[in-house]
């Protein structure tokens, strides 16, 4: 979550794998646009184990997006990309969180649930905050069986005289969509 408090709760009968010794790698970033002085920051997060007997579906994610974007200086500019699950009818895919994540000059940000690249869909995730995008969670899961996937777009204005790319930098951009998911069948966690 981008959020600064958010809770995540898994859907019943699924989990993450977690094995002896296993990294974790948490993230934080933050953009001190009050000061020139140092400021401390700080984050915590709780994860919850279970030891319960019986099978799990494990959860994935999906990180999609294009790398080649670009905004000219003082223009507008767009990049998205059409992400379809490789999800059938005898195995589709279950999301039950969605987001999306870009940098400070993105003004709009949307995913659809569409049929393909160009037809019309169903907006399932907008934002106007590049720094605090939301988390949408879906009750039931959205599920997909190959027949459709989610179309990411991204709106910017660049206001500066350099032209900006995608890149990993503060002053970069990007353009993804990260959704969590579980599939009917695959990968069982046993304990």
């Amino acid at each position: 979550s981008q959020e600064p408090d958010r809770d995540l709760v898994f859907p019943e009968g699924t989990g993450l794998r977690m094995d002896a010794n296993q990294l974790i790698r948490l993230e934080l970033h933050y953009i001190n646009y009050v000061s020139s002085d140092p400021v401390d920051v700080g984050g915590s997060i709780d994860i919850y184990f279970t030891r319960e007997r019986g099978e799990l579906q494990e959860v994935d994610f999906i990180f999609a997006g294009p790398l080649g974007l670009y905004i000219a200086r003082r223009s507008t500019g767009e990049a998205g990309t059409f992400y379809r699950p490789s999800a059938s009818e005898s195995d589709p895919w279950h999301v039950f969180a969605l987001t999306s994540h870009t940098h400070q000059l993105a003004e709009l940000t949307t995913i659809e649930r569409a049929p393909n690249a160009s037809a019309p869909g169903v907006e399932v995730h907008a934002s106007r905050s590049w720094a605090e995008p939301p988390l949408d969670i879906f009750e039931p899961p959205m599920t997909f069986t190959g027949t459709d996937g989610l179309r990411l777009h991204c709106q910017y204005v660049n206001p500066t005289d350099t032209p900006v790319g995608f890149g990993e930098s503060f002053n970069d951009e990007m353009c993804f969509l990260i959704a969590l998911y579980y599939p009917s069948h695959g990968f069982q966690l046993s304990f």
